[in-house]
This record gives structure tokens, C-alpha cells and sequence, in this order.
């Protein structure tokens, strides 16, 4: 069953990086537009072994922010999946102090992709991706989130529990 859900969530990762996001991936100057504003990031982590996988990303979307979650948690034994769910002003607000205080809008403009010199692809490692959107419609993939990875892995599952619980609640009280 962990095996099957780590290969769903390696999917899904997959298939967010291509689909999660609209726009030029990794094409041209980051951002193009010097005054941009961060509007997304996904956050994802696939990996073949028992450990956790996850896929997260927190957007402004007309007028809302909207945060989505497939995460497995080895630890917890829990898996956490849901798309779209409107959160606070200030999730938006941490996220983007994350941003700064980890200077990504400038690391994820500068970062080159690893030179892939194989022409084989291992299918059972682990793969760390960071997706940044900007306002002027410019976003940028990379294969590392860095230096802020501990502060997102923390920020993303706290509000993956957050989101996850309070659903849960609501749930329960509209069967009462």
C-alpha cells in the first residue's frame, strides 16, 4: 500500500510540474519583468523510497488565494490530498516573507539545472522541484529549493495539517 501511494504521489508530482503551472518553463530572463511580484510557488518532493513524497503550491488566483496538497507522510502513516482550497491573506503573506528572506525571486533566476550528462534516467531517486510564478507571467522550474527548503517543508506541512484538520472538522459538524 506505502509502495503504491509513493508511486501515485511520484505521479502526480510529475504530472503537476508539467500541467500545475501555464506559461515559458526555464526560457529567457527571470523575472522579465524587474518589478514582478511572486503570485505562486509549488514545492514537491517524489520519491521512490518509504520516506515522504509531496506536492504542494499556494497561488493568487482571482482574488483568492488558493493552496493545493498531495502529501504522503511516512512518519505520520497519513496521506493528504485536496486542490484549491481558499486560505488566509496571511499564508500569502508568510509564504512570500519565506521568499525573501531566502532571496528565491533572485536564486531561482540565476539557478542552471543540473547538467544531465546521462542519457539514462534513474527512476528511483528522489526528486525536489521548486516552481516560482510571476506577476508578469513569468515562472521558472528548478531542481532544488535550496537553502529554504526547511523553512517551506515546515510552512507547506503545517498548513497541509492546518487545512487538512479544519476540513476534516467541517465534515464532521455537517453530519451532525
Amino acid at each position: 500500500m506505502r509502495k503504491e501511494c509513493i508511486l501515485i504521489m511520484a505521479l502526480l508530482t510529475a504530472l503537476f510540474s508539467l500541467f500545475g503551472f501555464s506559461g515559458c518553463k526555464n526560457s529567457g530572463k527571470f523575472p522579465s519583468d524587474p518589478s514582478a511580484e511572486p503570485v505562486a510557488l509549488g514545492f514537491s518532493c517524489s520519491s521512490m523510497s518509504m520516506t515522504d513524497s509531496y506536492s504542494f503550491s499556494l497561488k493568487r488566483a482571482d482574488g483568492k488565494i488558493l493552496f493545493n496538497a498531495n502529501w504522503y507522510s511516512y512518519d505520520l502513516e497519513k496521506q493528504i490530498d485536496f486542490e484549491n482550497n481558499e486560505v488566509s491573506e496571511e499564508k500569502m503573506e508568510r509564504m512570500l516573507e519565506i521568499i525573501k528572506k531566502h532571496n528565491l525571486v533572485e536564486f531561482v533566476g540565476k539557478y542552471r539545472l543540473k547538467n544531465q550528462k546521462s542519457i539514462f534516467t534513474v527512476l528511483d531517486g528522489t526528486n525536489h522541484y521548486l516552481t516560482l510564478k510571476m506577476s508578469d507571467g513569468s515562472e521558472k522550474q528548478i531542481d532544488t529549493a535550496g537553502a529554504a527548503c526547511t523553512d517551506l517543508y515546515a510552512f507547506f506541512t503545517e498548513l497541509a495539517l492546518e487545512t487538512a484538520n479544519a476540513r476534516e472538522l467541517n465534515h464532521l459538524e455537517g453530519d451532525n
